[in-house]
């Protein structure tokens, strides 16, 4: 069924310096990166900034990190929950009309929060402005340039149903979600879920980024900024390299039960919190199907025809994925014996 015609607000937000943006930083263990990325979010040149940051359950320096900027920040120290949880009790605790989130091995260049709400305002009905981000080393040195290389802007919600709500946006750190529709959306989900993949059954945990992303594009405009505004910080913690074949296979066998556990999440929301029935496949998201192709589930050519056919992939990164697919290179890069 059609998604035309819902959004969340009709009214226009403040201007400019009267939004109230909050920040939410989620830790656990990195009290290394903690102070660039709270020194970030108290650096932006937005007047009117609050800077959430829940500690879960770190037990290295981190406490002793969030104690030393004392009331310039607003801190909850939880027992370890989770990051669902953790953003639950930021979320929770957040005044903001805009939210950002901010992973706290990352950081927001000084004019990410007055960019994003300059975009809102441009755009009220927008539960999403999302933007590029930059990799960066441990050290902050940039690697590879910007990405997404297209950053989506404006309506998907003709398209979005027909790639089962796959677009292409950057993780949380480059993420920034309207109140209103943030308060629809909570509480999170914390309990880890089972999928039968075409390994067995799996538990995987939601990704939060994604259980509020990907409904966004479903209930009216999203806005995009097409700078890298963030910078996404690879370390040894955080790194998972290609590995040997037989881990990589079961390192995608998961990522496609991670993908089935948040379709099944996507379609829960837009009927239960959003009130939008809209029928999906899976079959059409395409990031499942390249790690299907990964698995030798599906041919090179049907993989190759996936990705031409994707609505929500922009016609300027589709020769460049479709030669990955062809070359099998990425996702797409076969593991297992061939199944088909």
């Amino acid at each position: 069924m059609s998604t035309s015609g819902r959004t969340l607000s009709s009214t226009r937000p403040p201007r400019g310096d009267s939004v109230l943006v909050s920040i939410v930083i989620a830790n656990r263990n990195y009290a290394r990166f903690l102070p660039d990325a709270i020194d970030s979010a108290l650096a932006q040149d937005h007047p009117q900034v609050e800077v959430v940051v829940v500690d879960d359950g770190s037990t290295d320096a981190s406490a002793e990190v969030i104690a030393g900027y004392g009331g310039r920040i607003v801190a909850r120290l939880q027992d370890g929950r989770g990051q669902a949880a953790a953003l639950n009790a930021g979320l929770g605790a957040a005044r903001g009309e805009l939210v950002c989130l901010l992973d706290a091995d990352d950081l927001f260049l000084p004019d990410k929060v007055s960019r994003v709400v300059r975009a809102w305002h441009d755009r009220p009905d927008a539960a999403l402005v999302h933007h590029q981000m930059q990799t960066v080393d441990a050290d902050g040195r940039p690697a590879h340039r910007p990405w997404p290389s297209v950053v989506l802007d404006g309506d998907l919600r003709r398209v979005v149903r027909r790639s089962a709500g796959w677009y292409p946006c950057a993780p949380a750190s480059g993420l920034s979600f309207s109140r209103a529709y943030v308060d629809r959306l909570l509480p999170l989900p914390t309990d880890p879920v089972e999928v039968q993949t075409p390994d067995g059954a799996i538990t995987v945990e939601l990704k939060p980024d994604t259980y509020l992303a990907a409904p966004a594009a479903f209930v009216g405009p999203i806005c995009g900024v097409h700078e890298a505004l963030a910078r996404y910080r690879i370390h040894g913690a955080n790194k998972s390299g290609a590995g040997a074949d037989a881990a990589q296979a079961e390192r995608w066998n998961r990522r496609i039960g991670q993908y089935m556990a948040e379709f099944d999440a996507l379609q829960h929301v837009l009927r239960d919190r959003l009130g939008l029935y809209v029928d999906l496949r899976l079959q059409d998201h395409l990031g499942y199907q390249l790690h299907r192709r990964g698995l030798g589930e599906i041919s090179r050519s049907e993989a190759i025809l996936r990705t031409a056919t994707t609505p929500t992939l922009p016609l300027r990164m589709r020769p460049r994925e479709i030669a990955r697919v062809a070359v099998g290179r990425g996702a797409a890069r076969r593991v297992a014996p061939s199944r088909r």
